[in-house]
């Protein structure tokens, strides 16, 4: 078997640049795929996400805004003012990430911990948006009864 030493044939074997660990994890956090599907789902959950996060952060659509949400969160839910703010702040600015398509996943993860504190904080009020009880059985959510005022009622 022949051997070839690289110091003597004049050809040089630089090692191949490695990046560090730490940037390689941040470039696949903050990465989003070129994927028409994938596309759809995130610009969805941002579109969808991002009225809620406006009615909490800057009190439009009928919210409270930030002083209103926090205080909720604070005092009446028991959650510790940083994780309120954090959620708060969340709820704002994911969905812009989400459509923007910038840290689909960093925004992601942001919008399921948003998800797990709306089910444990909701999840005695039942599935359905049948909040007072005004909607026929069944018709929970429809959209003809959000959005549609029934004519004989005026």
């Amino acid at each position: 078997m022949t051997t070839i030493d690289h110091t003597q044939s004049g050809i040089s074997f630089a090692p191949r640049a490695r990046r560090a660990p730490l940037a390689r994890a941040l470039q696949r956090a903050i990465a989003t795929p070129n994927d028409a599907a994938a596309t759809v789902a995130r610009v969805a959950l941002g579109l969808i996400m991002l009225p809620h996060g406006m009615q909490h952060a800057l009190g439009l659509f009928g919210g409270y805004g930030f002083s209103g949400t926090f205080g909720w969160m604070t005092a009446t839910l028991g959650f510790p003012a940083p994780l309120a703010a954090l959620a708060i702040v969340t709820e704002l600015v994911a969905p812009f990430l989400l459509i923007a398509g910038l840290g689909g996943r960093a925004a992601a993860v942001g919008i399921i911990g948003i998800m797990a504190g709306a089910v444990i904080t909701h999840a005695s009020s039942g599935f359905f948006m049948n909040w007072f009880g005004k909607l026929p059985a069944g018709s929970e959510g429809s959209l003809p009864n959000q959005f549609m005022k029934n004519p004989l009622d005026a």
